[in-house]
């Protein structure tokens, strides 16, 4: 129902659906603009908003830097002030929310985003495939193909563990989407 980031009606029609559904609790993982909407809307309304940032505008390659800088200044001084709660997914991103965005810490939640290979003993399995014999090592990523899903960062990732790595490194790019051209 929101049309693009300066669809201001969009935060009223979130109250309205907020309201009709007696929502107690709106989250977002969204852009910025849609972090935006729904923090104002659940303010309006009067229920607690979170959000997740997997990823931080700073980071955002399509926006122009002018734009970005824009969009950093909102996010900044408006979305972050309002927000009950921000989840960054690592330590880098809540150490970017405190020392750029300058949230509050009591603000910041860190759920990891990744599998913890230890969990499912994944590592002490497959150590015996890296012999003399078997030196490629095979990473795989699945989800959208858009610029805010993090596949350049993927991609840099792969680039240095391959240049650092005695063991020939495989990524595997796993989605749709309007970078599928670009990285496949």
């Amino acid at each position: 129902r929101i049309k693009g980031k300066f669809d201001f009606k969009s935060i009223f029609k979130l109250k309205k659906i907020i309201i009709e559904n007696k929502i107690e609790l709106v989250h977002s993982q969204g852009g910025a603009a849609l972090d935006l909407f729904v923090a104002l809307a659940a303010k309006i309304t009067g229920i607690p908003s979170v959000v997740t940032r997997p990823v931080m505008i700073c980071d955002q390659i399509h926006y122009s830097k002018i734009k970005r800088k824009i969009y950093e200044l909102i996010d900044q001084n408006i979305t972050m002030k309002i927000l009950d709660k921000v989840i960054a997914v690592s330590n880098m991103g809540s150490s970017i929310l405190k020392n750029i965005y300058k949230v509050d810490d009591k603000k910041i939640v860190v759920i990891h985003n990744g599998v913890d290979l230890k969990k499912f003993d994944v590592i002490n399995r497959n150590r015996k495939s890296f012999d003399k014999e078997n030196k490629e090592i095979i990473i795989g990523m699945v989800g959208h193909l858009s610029p805010f899903k993090g596949w350049f960062d993927f991609i840099k990732t792969i680039k240095l563990i391959d240049e650092k790595s005695k063991f020939s490194i495989k990524a595997l790019v796993i989605g749709d989407g309007i970078l599928r051209d670009r990285l496949v």
